[in-house]
């Protein structure tokens, strides 16, 4: 892999901005001091640097092949807000990982709209530009079918305003609707897929641990540590994980089960009540579920069901959708898996809730 400075991305991307304002199109090409690169391989080097909140000074370029995406021609006007396109961010950077080139176009979190890559690539240098004024990312970017008007929001503000502002989202935003859980490992397609078809449990806890820690702790060890065979295994052996890892670290975790039923007495409070739980920074939830249909759809009679260990990392209210970390998505290679985010609508995850094998918990709740 290559390396290219953050300093020349970041002028380039100003570049392309006023590129794209004035003759309402992508360049053909870009230049970083000498080297010539495609509008695509650098929408990869600006993803990187909002993911990785600009921490590093050079980053790697994937290997992309020379691809000229499908035209998709764009009806959305909308407000997306920080955590939405940093999802957006990650589910494009491990599709570029994956496929070797750029998509067609990327979705919204919020309305489910898709979004050319064309006015996506127009939107990460509006957030690369805001961040290089005001030393964060915008709380929203607007993602709009016209082009010529720069609608970041929240104009540049002094470093006191920054540290209130900063301060109040990081109080707030995981506990207000959408209810978030964080940290998670979703970097890569690779931190989100598990290591075996079997292994799942080790991967969920390996997630939760994550959360409560900040250590990742390797998903073999833990299949290890649980007794996890190719048949899998039971909520003992994700109880024995914990255990070995209060006695490793030295802390206490506790582990608490629970039927999603025990929540509430409908669907919406139930999953108000687990959305409270899986936002709190001192507890992770881990989902014990029948999973059918590639987890898209809800269980019917025809569909083929088997036991899979997994986590949450958002509820929204509002819209009556949970997100998934996904572990189960196309194979790396014989045995391990790419991960993914997956949205999914209350009822397909009730109905995935309601057939555990046995009727065992589907409610891992592990507290600090």
């Amino acid at each position: 892999m290559s390396k290219y400075q953050k300093n020349l991305i970041i002028k380039e991307a100003g570049k392309i901005k006023s590129f794209m304002e004035k003759n309402k199109k992508i360049p053909k090409t870009c230049d970083l001091k000498g080297v010539v690169l495609s509008p695509y391989s650098l929408s990869y080097l600006m993803a990187k640097i909002i993911q990785d909140k600009f921490k590093s000074s050079s980053y790697n370029l994937a290997n992309l092949i020379k691809y000229d995406n499908d035209k998709f021609i764009d009806t959305i006007s909308e407000d997306v807000l920080k955590d939405d396109y940093l999802v957006m961010i990650s589910n494009f950077l491990n599709f570029c990982e994956l496929n070797h080139r750029v998509p067609n176009y990327i979705t919204t979190q919020k309305t489910k709209t898709k979004v050319s890559f064309e006015l996506y690539l127009y939107c990460l240098c509006k957030i690369i530009l805001f961040y290089q004024d005001n030393k964060r990312l915008p709380n929203t970017c607007n993602f709009n079918k016209s082009i010529l008007t720069d609608t970041t929001s929240n104009t540049k503000i002094t470093k006191k305003e920054v540290k209130q502002s900063t301060s109040t989202k990081t109080k707030t935003s995981n506990c207000t609707n959408p209810y978030t859980s964080s940290p998670h490992l979703t970097t890569t397609a690779q931190d989100l897929g598990q290591n075996y078809p079997w292994d799942c449990s080790a991967n969920a806890v390996q997630q939760c641990l994550y959360k409560l820690s900040g250590k990742k702790i390797s998903e073999d060890i833990l299949a290890k540590v649980g007794g996890v065979t190719t048949a899998g295994v039971g909520h003992n052996g994700i109880n024995t994980m914990i255990v070995w890892f209060n006695k490793k670290y030295d802390t206490n975790y506790k582990v608490t089960w629970k039927n999603f039923s025990d929540l509430g007495k409908d669907s919406d409070s139930r999953f108000l009540a687990l959305a409270k739980l899986l936002c709190k920074s001192n507890i992770a939830v881990l989902t014990h579920i029948g999973y059918a249909n590639g987890g898209k759809s809800k269980i019917t009679k025809n569909s083929k069901i088997f036991g899979h260990y997994e986590v949450l990392d958002k509820v929204n209210t509002k819209t009556k959708y949970v997100r998934a970390l996904n572990s189960l998505g196309s194979k790396i290679n014989s045995n391990a898996y790419a991960g993914y985010l997956q949205d999914r609508s209350y009822e397909t995850q009730a109905s995935f809730f309601a057939n555990t094998s046995g009727g065992q918990k589907a409610l891992c709740i592990i507290t600090k």
